[in-house]
């Protein structure tokens, strides 16, 4: 689920200075798991972009199923 984190998005705000550039993912923070998720559930990915100094990305994302937040974590890339 952790993976499904969609980052790519807000990372694209930043294209000039990220231009020839990808992001690498570096680690997983304060990751929490509300509920167990089933296959057929629907879930609905929400991201934003913390901190972006000196090629590093700080995010922070949730994850809901409807309503309901199942998971969340910080996540952290680096531009290489």
């Amino acid at each position: 689920v952790v993976a499904g984190f969609d980052w790519y998005n807000e990372v694209l705000k930043y294209e000039k200075e990220i231009e020839g550039k990808r992001p690498a993912f570096m680690g997983v923070d304060a990751c929490r798991f509300r509920r167990p998720v089933k296959p057929g559930d629907v879930l609905t990915l929400k991201v934003v972009l913390e901190k972006f100094r000196r090629g590093i990305m700080v995010f922070s994302g949730e994850i809901y199923c409807g309503e309901e937040a199942v998971c969340n974590a910080t996540l952290t890339a680096a531009m290489v």
